[in-house]
C-alpha cells in the first residue's frame, strides 16, 4: 500500500516572520509624556521656592480699637509669603507709639495707612458728601487732605479754596462710588477738627485730594 505523502511546503511560507519593531526612541507620546513630567517637576520646585521666600512683618496680637496707642505687647513679627509688601509695617519699632485711626484686630497684618502719631488719640468717623464729578478713586486707609470752597449757598462769602485738615484717613466707602452721582466717604479725624469740617460743611463745597502712597509714608515717618 502507498503511503500519500504531504506536499512540501513552499519556501514563502517556511520563511521565517519578520516583525517590525518599531522604535521607541521615535515614540511622540514617550516624548510628551517626558515633558509633562519634567514641566511638572519644574512647577513643583518653583512653588516650593516662592513658598519658602518669606519676609517678616508686623501682625497685631490684640484687638484695637480707634486712637488706640500701639504697645510693644499688641504686635509681633511673623513670616509672610505675599508678593506685595508696600504698605506693610516690617519695622515694629516704626508702629510702636504710634495710634490706630481705624478699628483693627487680632491676626490683621499691620498697614502703615492704619496707624499715625500719636498725637492723634482721640478719633472720630464722619461722612462727608462729595459733588459728582469730584469724587477721587480711593480706598479704606488711603489718606486725602480735605479742601472747602465757600459757596454763596453757604453761610461764607465766595472766597478761595483751602485745606481745612491734612492727612485725613478714609474709614469707610460705598460698595459702589459712581463719580458721575453724588456720594460720600467716612473720613477718621482727630476729635478737635470735627468742629472745623462740619462747619465746612454747611459754608462750602468739599473736596479730597489724595495724598500718594509714597508722600503718605513719609509724611508718617
Amino acid at each position: 500500500m502507498a503511503i500519500p505523502l504531504r506536499a512540501p511546503r513552499s519556501a514563502a511560507v517556511l520563511k521565517p516572520i519578520q516583525l517590525q519593531r518599531k522604535s521607541t526612541y521615535k515614540d511622540p507620546k514617550l516624548w510628551a509624556g517626558l515633558l509633562l513630567f519634567v514641566s511638572s517637576a519644574y512647577l513643583g520646585q518653583h512653588t516650593l521656592s516662592s513658598v519658602g521666600a518669606r519676609t517678616q512683618v508686623a501682625v497685631l496680637v490684640n484687638d484695637l480699637t480707634s486712637g488706640s496707642r500701639i504697645t510693644p505687647e499688641d504686635i509681633q513679627l511673623v513670616g509672610v509669603a505675599i508678593p506685595d509688601l508696600t504698605n506693610l509695617v516690617t519695622d515694629p519699632l516704626t508702629a510702636i507709639g504710634m495710634t490706630v485711626r481705624t478699628d483693627v484686630f487680632a491676626g490683621d497684618l499691620l498697614n502703615v495707612r492704619a496707624i499715625g502719631p500719636g498725637e492723634f488719640r482721640s478719633i472720630r468717623n464722619i461722612s462727608v458728601p462729595l459733588r459728582a464729578g469730584h469724587i477721587p478713586a480711593v480706598a479704606i486707609g488711603d489718606r486725602v487732605d480735605v479742601w472747602v470752597t465757600p459757596s454763596t449757598t453757604g453761610m461764607s462769602l465766595p472766597g478761595p479754596s483751602r485745606v481745612i485738615i491734612s492727612a485725613a484717613v478714609i474709614a469707610d466707602i460705598p460698595e459702589v462710588m459712581d463719580s458721575a452721582s453724588d456720594s460720600s466717604v467716612t473720613l477718621a479725624i482727630p476729635t478737635k477738627q470735627v468742629k472745623g469740617l462740619v462747619q465746612a460743611m454747611r459754608d462750602g463745597l468739599i473736596d479730597l485730594v489724595v495724598i500718594p502712597i509714597q508722600n503718605d509714608v513719609d509724611g508718617a515717618q
